[in-house]
């Protein structure tokens, strides 16, 4: 037990240095939360639309696209029109955190 104990306490060292490492130290819970969906979904490309992150996420539609609008500010991630249909959009992760081994 007491060596579960230690191995979560450095996951947990761990997670909060990459993260601090990273600047992302300073978004909160749930902006964390919706930056990570962004980075499992993201295609070969980089980028993932907007619709199926979406569907994928806990938060209600208010605030999902708050915690969106606010990770856009910060240049965390970037929206662009789809190539082949501009009615949807494609959300991509800074190359500052898609470079990375996160």
């Amino acid at each position: 037990m007491e060596y579960t104990k230690k191995s979560l306490s450095e996951l947990w060292l761990l997670l909060k240095n990459k993260q601090k490492e990273f600047g992302i130290d300073k978004l909160n819970l749930k902006e964390r939360e919706i930056l990570q969906l962004i980075i499992y979904l993201q295609d070969q490309k980089g980028s993932v639309e907007l619709e199926k992150i979406y569907r994928k996420n806990p938060f209600p539609r208010a605030s999902f696209f708050r915690y969106l609008k606010k990770l856009k500010e910060d240049r965390y991630i970037f929206i662009d029109s789809c190539p082949k249909d501009s009615r949807k959009s494609l959300v991509s992760v800074s190359s500052l955190l898609n470079n990375s081994d996160y």
